[in-house]
């Protein structure tokens, strides 16, 4: 069978070895496969096939003789990698203007996976058995959807899709672990997230288990570093719901007053330096009048 890795980077596998659709990756080849087998039995419209395989093209861009190339290529591809097809058939049918994989060639995608799975887990009723589900979803989970294709309008589509159904699996199964007591699961996998997306505050759930773990240290530490980051990677100062948590944090009795103005003293180095800096800028430029 072949088995369709999409999450974090393209990888194609029949029957459990790895094998390739052209000499380079992230190419139309591999794109117009990872179209069809996503679009299953319902098939795609040629002309949006166009538009998501070649839409960057110029108007002078001859796209439908460039569309029966790809296919042609693809087709080769396949029968290079000595991917089965049914005798007298082809990887790919085309029907009433369609174009659609031939689902008499098994083929297994891990996002089509993720997706039943995350549903499956947020439907279950069991909570045992819905942790299980959602650990057997996050699993598949292994980067963001096509990551080298991210350029692509509808690869960023799905990636948007992608993220959002992720967020809503998470939040369930955070929630089944923390309100049953198992804040090291729980932190670890707020901590998994965060990796994945550092930038959408998973680092508040990973905050709210250390504090339920009386790590109020650690918390503030995490603190640190994430507020750091954000405001040097994208000028992000802390969010509503980060600062409630410093508050919180704040006002513990576990901490020495000495813990928190170290704290707070490492908050403002960077606005600190960053005037000296300036000043001294100032002194050297007038220095030299």
């Amino acid at each position: 069978m072949l088995e369709v890795k999409t999450l974090g980077c393209f990888q194609l596998f029949l029957d459990g070895r790895p094998v390739t659709l052209g000499r380079q990756s992230g190419n139309n080849i591999e794109k117009l496969f990872v179209i069809l087998v996503l679009q299953g039995s319902q098939g795609i419209a040629r002309r949006e096939l166009i538009r998501q395989l070649f839409y960057r093209q110029g108007a002078e861009f001859d796209t439908g003789a460039n569309l029966r190339i790809t296919v042609y290529r693809l087709r080769q591809a396949l029968k290079k990698a000595l991917v089965p097809q049914p005798e007298g058939e082809d990887y790919i049918l085309m029907e009433n203007g369609n174009y659609r994989w031939n689902p008499a060639i098994p083929v297994s995608v891990d996002v089509t996976e993720f997706m039943e799975l995350a549903a499956r887990a947020e439907e279950e009723e069991d909570r045992e058995k819905s942790l299980k589900l959602g650990e057997e979803a996050f699993s598949l989970y292994g980067g963001e959807f096509l990551s080298e294709f991210s350029s692509e309008e509808w690869v960023n589509t799905r990636q948007i899709e992608l993220g959002k159904i992720y967020r809503k699996l998470f939040l369930h199964q955070y929630q089944l672990l923390y309100t049953g007591g198992g804040y090291l699961p729980a932190f670890e996998l707020a901590k998994s997230a965060a990796a994945l997306y550092p930038f959408e505050e998973y680092q508040l759930y990973m905050m709210d288990c250390l504090m339920a773990t009386r790590r109020f240290s650690e918390a503030f530490q995490l603190y640190e570093r994430t507020t750091a980051m954000y405001f040097a990677e994208i000028g992000m100062e802390p969010s509503a719901a980060m600062q409630e948590r410093f508050e919180k944090l704040k006002n513990t009795n576990q901490l020495s007053r000495s813990s928190l103005e170290e704290i707070k003293r490492r908050l403002e180095e960077p606005e600190e330096e960053a005037e000296t800096e300036k000043e001294n800028s100032q002194e050297e430029t007038a220095a030299r009048f």
